[in-house]
């Protein structure tokens, strides 16, 4: 089964939900980091709901810029070591 991402200047539902992932995540490390510079917990909802939001675009932005990609599941067959060749098709 192939998995086609989404194209060029697109953005598609699952984009925005890694996005909303990523956001949130980028919410959750920016106070342990400001907390960690300062030495103290430092819990500013301005900065955590700036750091998430700028995480989340970017992850959006950057699939907007990146074009489709066909992404294929390893088979069963396929060898698991990287420093093999791959048989051609048909062969």
């Amino acid at each position: 089964m192939k998995q086609i991402t989404s194209g060029l200047f697109k953005i598609d539902w699952a984009d925005t939900l890694k996005g909303v992932l990523v956001a949130v995540i980028g919410a959750i490390i920016t106070p342990i980091t400001e907390s960690l510079n300062a030495g103290i917990f430092v819990f500013d909802w301005k900065h955590i709901l700036a750091g998430g939001i700028t995480a989340g675009l970017a992850y959006i932005v950057k699939n907007f810029f990146t074009p489709a990609k066909v992404v294929q599941p390893l088979s069963e067959d396929a060898p698991s070591d990287p420093d093999k060749p791959r048989p051609k098709p048909g062969q």
